[in-house]
C-alpha cells in the first residue's frame, strides 16, 4: 500500500484463504478514487493485469472473494501512486524575510509543503515559546493573522481548495495517510498509515487552544482555512492526527492559534 509506482502497467496479486478449502472466484475493483468500480467478474486465479496506467494519479483497487456455496468477503481497499503529481517540487522564497519553502503541485494547484514562518506581529508565536520549535513546526496563527501572513502571490486556502486537494487524494478517509510526514521522530508512533505519497510533507506542530494552552505538539497538525463557518462565527480548519489515515475539517473560534500552509494564487 501506499507504493508509487514509474512503470508503465502493473500486475496485482493477492492472497486469500477458504476456511473449508472451496474453490474460489474473485470480482476485481480498481479505480482513481477510494470507491472503485468493478472491472472484472469471476477471476480463477489470484491476480490481474492491470496493464498500462494513467500517469499522474493513484489507483484504489480490491477484490471480492467468493466460494462455489455464494459466500464472499469483502477485502481491504489498497492503493498505489503512478508517477504522482505531488513528486513536482518547486520552491518559494518570501522577499519579506528571505525565508525559503519547498513547494508542491497537488491538484494542479501549489501548495507549500512546509509550514510558515513569517513573524506577523500581534498574532503569530511559536509553540510553548520555544523559538526551537520553530525550525521544525514553524509558527502558530491566529485566524486574522494566518489570513493576511502569506507571502504576495500566494494566499490563505479556502475550505473548498483543500476539500479539492483531499478529494483528489482519493476522499478525507485515507488523504491524511497520503499527506503526513513518513515519520516517527517528529510524529507520535504510530504516525498511522502515513506515507507522504502527495509530498504536502505534514507536521504535527500542535496548536494553542483559547485558554492559551500549548497542546498536541507531535500528535496533531491543525492548518487555517480562509472559510468562515456561518453558523457560529467561527472559521474552518483542517486536522490530522498521528493515530489515524483520515483527514477532518471543523470549526474553530479565531483565537485559537494554528498552523499555515499556503497556496499560490
Amino acid at each position: 500500500i501506499g507504493d508509487n509506482i514509474s512503470t508503465g502497467s502493473v500486475k496485482l496479486s493477492w492472497d486469500c484463504l477458504d476456511p473449508n478449502d472451496d474453490p474460489m472466484i474473485y470480482n476485481m475493483y480498481i479505480g482513481r478514487n477510494n470507491t472503485p468500480r468493478k472491472v472484472a467478474i469471476d477471476i480463477s486465479s489470484r491476480e490481474y493485469d492491470l496493464g498500462g496506467l494513467q500517469s499522474g494519479d493513484i489507483y484504489f483497487w480490491f477484490v471480492v472473494s467468493i466460494d462455489i456455496n455464494g459466500d464472499y468477503t469483502v477485502g481491504p481497499v489498497w492503493y498505489f501512486g503512478s508517477q504522482f503529481p505531488g513528486n513536482s517540487l518547486g520552491t518559494l522564497i518570501d522577499e519579506r524575510d528571505n525565508n525559503i519553502y519547498s513547494t508542491v503541485l497537488i491538484n494542479d494547484k501549489w501548495w507549500m509543503s512546509e509550514n510558515l514562518k513569517y513573524h506577523y506581529p500581534n498574532g503569530s508565536l511559536v509553540y510553548d515559546y520555544d523559538e526551537a520549535n520553530e525550525s521544525n513546526f514553524g509558527r502558530l496563527y491566529n485566524w486574522e493573522a494566518a489570513y493576511n501572513s502569506c507571502p504576495s502571490g500566494w494566499h490563505l486556502p479556502s475550505l473548498e481548495e483543500w476539500e479539492g486537494m483531499v478529494n483528489s487524494l482519493g476522499g478525507k478517509n485515507i488523504a491524511g495517510s497520503l499527506m503526513k510526514m513518513e515519520d516517527t521522530f517528529l510524529w507520535e508512533a504510530p504516525n498511522s498509515g502515513a506515507d507522504n505519497l502527495s509530498g504536502f510533507a505534514a507536521l504535527p506542530g500542535g496548536y494553542m487552544n483559547t485558554a492559551g494552552d500549548f497542546v498536541q505538539i507531535y500528535n496533531e497538525a491543525i492548518f487555517w482555512t480562509s472559510s468562515e463557518v456561518n453558523s457560529s462565527g467561527g472559521f474552518w480548519a483542517t486536522k490530522l492526527k498521528y493515530n489515524q489515515t483520515s483527514i477532518s475539517f471543523a470549526g474553530f473560534y479565531g483565537n485559537n492559534a494554528f498552523s499555515v500552509r499556503c497556496i499560490k494564487d
